[in-house]
């Protein structure tokens, strides 16, 4: 009589381990990049909202808003975000010593515009730790007045249009993630 094996072998066994292996990594990365887009959506969706905030005090006021600042709540005051601090939250850092904060001039300018606080993904585009975007700002360049935020590396590229804006400039930093500009129009009034 021929007594028959029950369970698996050793093959057996390293074969289903390397099949979950390689359904799990497809899986995470899936999930990773469907939290991307969600991001990138959240971004875009609080651009949308400010683009038109800052157009409608346009036509109010004949002017943009005279002073820069990060547009929405919770930023972080330096690149680490789990290193919180307390004061004001920045958006921007261009070196050690300059970047964009939230402001609270822009904040009085605009508070009658503005419904709620729209509030862009904190996605953090970084070249170094002194030169970093976070979120979305608004920015006063020259003459012009635009609006920049930070996108996930898996956007791309920045989009060709956005709440009616055309892309100015779009980049990638050092760590892959993106900078998108789009220009509102001139500063000075009518």
């Amino acid at each position: 009589m021929h007594k028959s094996k029950s369970g698996f072998t050793v093959i057996e066994l390293l074969v289903a381990l390397v099949i979950i292996a390689v359904l799990a990594t497809i899986l995470i990365g899936a999930y990773r990049g469907a939290q991307d887009r969600a991001k990138d959506t959240q971004t875009l969706n609080a651009v949308n909202q400010w683009t038109k905030v800052l157009q409608q005090y346009k036509v109010r006021n004949g002017t943009f808003p005279t002073v820069s600042s990060c547009l929405g709540k919770d930023y972080y005051y330096n690149i680490d975000e789990s290193s919180a601090t307390t004061g004001t939250g920045q958006c921007r850092q261009d070196n050690a010593t300059t970047g964009i904060l939230t402001n609270a001039t822009f904040y009085s300018q605009i508070s009658k515009y503005l419904t709620g606080n729209p509030t862009p993904a904190m996605t953090t585009s970084a070249n170094s730790t002194t030169s970093w975007y976070r979120g979305a700002y608004y920015y006063i360049d020259g003459a012009n007045s635009r609006i920049d935020f930070a996108l996930t590396k898996s956007a791309g590229t920045c989009p060709a249009t956005t709440s009616g804006l055309t892309l100015n400039t779009g980049a990638n930093t050092t760590d892959g993630d993106l900078i998108c500009t789009y220009i509102l129009g001139q500063t000075a009034g009518y």
